[in-house]
């Protein structure tokens, strides 16, 4: 830091340097990835998955959403969201899920590995919005898994729309 020294008579203003005191040395960060991009998948689920009927066990959506890891990391982080609806006000539940094999269709029993808890909804006449997401570990390079969510509704039929899937390796 420089400071101008104006206290003695001079015809020059005289510059002194002042160093101040030495701040603590911060926390060292971790080592970044190289840069390398595993497995990207990006869907929007079109159509939308037909209206279900009025249960209290989750059904599954049929989205079909799918993604073969690449070996770079075991992990996948998955991402859904979209707009629930229902006819009249229920409350109800969705969860995200995944496999392996063949993907479940709109209306199966719930199947597959949960993310997550299960994500409790109000009660609602018309829509709302859901966002979904997890990470995954332990996956297998090569293996392709599906991707879905699990809807329940107490008292009326239930669909969702408007859904987009993101899974990213890593």
């Amino acid at each position: 830091m420089s400071v101008l020294d104006c206290c003695t008579p001079c015809a020059t203003p005289q510059v002194v340097n002042v160093d101040g005191p030495k701040g603590e040395a911060g926390i060292p960060g971790l080592d970044g990835a190289d840069g390398t991009m595993g497995a990207v998948m990006g869907k929007t689920v079109s159509p939308d998955p037909a209206s279900n009927l009025t249960s209290a066990a989750q059904l599954m959506m049929g989205l079909a959403g799918s993604i073969t890891l690449t070996g770079l990391t075991p992990r996948l982080v998955i991402i859904v969201t979209g707009v629930m609806w229902a006819t009249t006000a229920s409350t109800g539940q969705i969860q995200l899920r995944y496999g392996t094999g063949a993907a479940p269709i709109n209306g199966a029993a719930a199947t597959g590995t949960v993310v997550g808890a299960a994500k409790n909804t109000l009660a609602y006449i018309q829509s709302s919005q859901f966002g979904l997401c997890g990470v995954v570990l332990g996956l297998s390079p090569g293996v392709p898994y599906w991707i879905d969510v699990g809807l329940a509704r107490s008292a009326t039929l239930g669909r969702i729309t408007d859904v987009d899937i993101v899974a990213i390796e890593g």
